[in-house]
């Protein structure tokens, strides 16, 4: 998962297998960029508000979004929704999920496909950070 950036040209041009890449978009313009550079996955974080659904059925029928990325937070405030879109098949990551519980309970569940944080150890399945300091992601 790529994000933070707008380089999505550059991103286009030298990932070595776009088909993999999943990028982080931050707003409606960055979307339109996104796709006209020629990104097949932008994942949209900012589709949240209290249209989202009608937001992300747009963003899907103009942009062919079928990504999406979300705070984990909105995980629990929206569960009832993360399990509509999972039923319409967008495919869910959740963000910032400095927790070892909240992973192992949602990941390849009915609700989110997959999570991105700073200190998760995938070989170990469990989170992990230097100190505490480092660890306040959001």
């Amino acid at each position: 998962v790529t994000y933070k950036t707008n380089a999505f040209s550059m991103l286009a041009e030298k990932f070595p297998d776009t088909d993999r890449l999943l990028v982080e978009i931050f707003s409606w313009d960055d979307l339109k960029k996104a796709v006209a550079a020629g990104i097949k996955h932008p994942m949209p974080s900012f589709l949240w508000g209290d249209n989202a659904l009608e937001q992300i059925l747009e963003a899907k029928r103009s942009y062919g979004v079928k990504f999406l990325a979300v705070h984990t937070s909105q995980v629990e405030i929206n569960s009832a929704l993360m399990k509509t879109l999972s039923s319409l098949g967008f495919i869910i990551y959740a963000f910032s999920s400095n927790n070892t519980d909240f992973v192992k309970e949602k990941l390849g569940g009915n609700i989110i496909f997959g999570s991105y944080t700073d200190f998760w150890e995938p070989k170990n399945s469990r989170f992990n950070c230097p100190t505490k300091d480092h660890c306040r992601t959001y």
